[in-house]
């Protein structure tokens, strides 16, 4: 199971930061650049493939059927009809995908068998050669055209206009691969520390830390946990950057309750629980006294609160029956 968790985070270099400022602000460039070059490949290869005489026809075949079967349910009105003739139109459409597929996929082959590469490979290639995008780390390009690769599943539901393509703006964050996280402790700090790419380290800050973040990212430091690809964020307004880390926390077997083991737990005000085991004199004291009176206090303060709520919406009731009954 992936979690992620939002923390602050401080750079040792000045230097390291404004580098990676820089590489933030070609973020939207460059997840741009590479959804435009996935759609143009396929479009590219779509009008390659309809040049073999064979899926033109087969492609055509379909079009006309679908042509037909869409005129046949012009102006019908039975709905029995209308429904099972746009199901012979959607199987039409699938069957035409697929020959769409299968006429890529051999244009796919002919390249590679004159080029020796992937016709796709060339979309890198076109990132690398940018000489803005070039400064980019290849980490972090890497990692961005693998997120976006989900794009070459969807064009057909784009081209269809159930999905449509996302563009990128600023703001958004930079995606850094687990490969180049090194999480590190240091004992006289206090401090969590997390070298990345190109040496850059930063610290981590926890702030009040509602979350328990700072728990989280010491099991993954004992190896409890472990650091996922995750990204870094800067927000302007606030200056200040942000980790946001993916934690893969794995998901704990089914428990199974021992039908010999009973816990009893005494109620009290200065210790507000303690709790022991029919097994042995071992007891555990859950919370203190101040707990104790913290809670109370939020609790008849949210009362407080819900009845001035309630005594304000009965005298608003009031006024508004007064009115309607003049």
């Amino acid at each position: 199971m992936i979690i992620t968790r939002k923390i602050e985070i401080k750079f040792h270099d000045a230097e390291k930061e404004r580098m990676f400022r820089k590489w933030l602000s070609l973020m939207p460039k460059l997840h741009n650049t590479i959804v435009t070059n996935i759609f143009l490949n396929d479009i590219i290869k779509e009008k390659m493939a309809n040049y073999d005489t064979y899926f033109q026809q087969a492609v055509s075949k379909i079009d006309k059927k679908i042509t037909d079967a869409y005129e046949k349910l012009r102006g019908c009105k039975d709905e029995k009809k209308r429904e099972n003739g746009m199901k012979d139109i959607e199987k039409l459409k699938k069957e035409r995908n697929k020959i769409n597929f299968e006429g890529k996929k051999k244009f796919d082959e002919q390249f590679k068998e004159v080029f020796g590469k992937q016709f796709d490979g060339f979309v890198y290639n076109i990132l690398r050669q940018d000489e803005v995008l070039a400064e980019i780390p290849s980490a972090i390009t890497n990692m961005a055209f693998h997120n976006l690769g989900f794009y070459k599943k969807s064009i057909n539901a784009i081209k269809s206009g159930t999905e449509r393509i996302r563009m990128y703006g600023k703001g958004m964050p930079m995606p850094i691969p687990k490969s180049s996280f090194s999480l590190n402790f240091d004992d006289e700090a206090d401090k969590f520390t997390i070298k990345t790419i190109n040496d850059t380290k930063f610290d981590l800050y926890f702030g009040k830390d509602k979350s328990n973040n700072r728990v989280i990212i010491e099991r993954c430091f004992d190896n409890i946990y472990r650091l996922a690809d995750s990204q870094l964020q800067y927000i302007a307004k606030k200056k200040k950057w942000f980790l946001l880390a993916c934690i893969d926390v794995p998901i704990e077997s089914k428990l199974e309750l021992l039908e010999d083991v009973v816990v009893g737990v005494d109620m009290g005000v200065k210790i507000p629980a303690y709790c022991a085991l029919n097994l042995g004199e071992d007891t555990k004291a859950l919370g203190t006294e101040q707990d104790m009176i913290k809670f109370r206090n939020g609790i008849r303060k949210q009362r407080r609160a819900m009845q001035r709520n309630l005594s304000t919406t009965g005298k608003v009731d009031k006024v508004l029956k007064e009115k309607c009954n003049h």
